[in-house]
């Protein structure tokens, strides 16, 4: 059980950590690139803000339960 952690562990921390912090760089850059303030407006804000609700529900679960 030890051993599965510690890979779970090391897979999130250096695998999909850098993984999601790349796709996130690479939406600014994209959305940079396209003049995104004001070109999509309050729908284009909304999308975000409901994205990173459902990803503060995953962070708050990995803080407050075992992985």
């Amino acid at each position: 059980m030890a051993a599965e952690a510690e890979v779970t562990r090391t897979v999130l921390m250096y695998f999909v950590l850098p993984l999601w912090l790349v796709a996130g760089f690479g939406d600014y850059l994209c959305h940079r690139a396209s003049h995104i303030a004001t070109t999509s407006g309050f729908k284009e804000s909304l999308i975000h803000l409901i994205m990173l609700g459902e990803i503060s529900i995953a962070v708050t679960a990995a803080m407050a339960f075992p992985v």
